[in-house]
């Protein structure tokens, strides 16, 4: 199994952090949590933007929930 790392995805302006093995993987991951929000609507699939990001690679975030999307803010001040 390859290394679950850290992801901001973007989606509709609202920013959030996934830990997944690959891009199209953390944009499902951050789409379902967006779904499961309440936002969109589960028919018309949103455009996710994905990105790296290293820095919280070894959070203690990573390897928890597995599909939980978390905001920036929230993963920068977990102990």
């Amino acid at each position: 199994m390859s290394e679950l790392v850290a992801w901001s995805v973007e989606i509709d302006s609202m920013t959030c952090v996934v830990f997944a093995t690959t891009k199209p993987k953390a944009r499902w991951l951050a789409v379902s949590a967006y779904w499961e929000a309440g936002y969109g609507r589960k028919r018309m699939w949103p455009r996710p933007v994905a990105w790296r990001e290293p820095r919280f690679d070894k959070s203690a975030l990573n390897g928890g929930e597995i599909g939980r999307a978390y905001t920036r803010e929230y993963v920068e001040t977990y102990p």
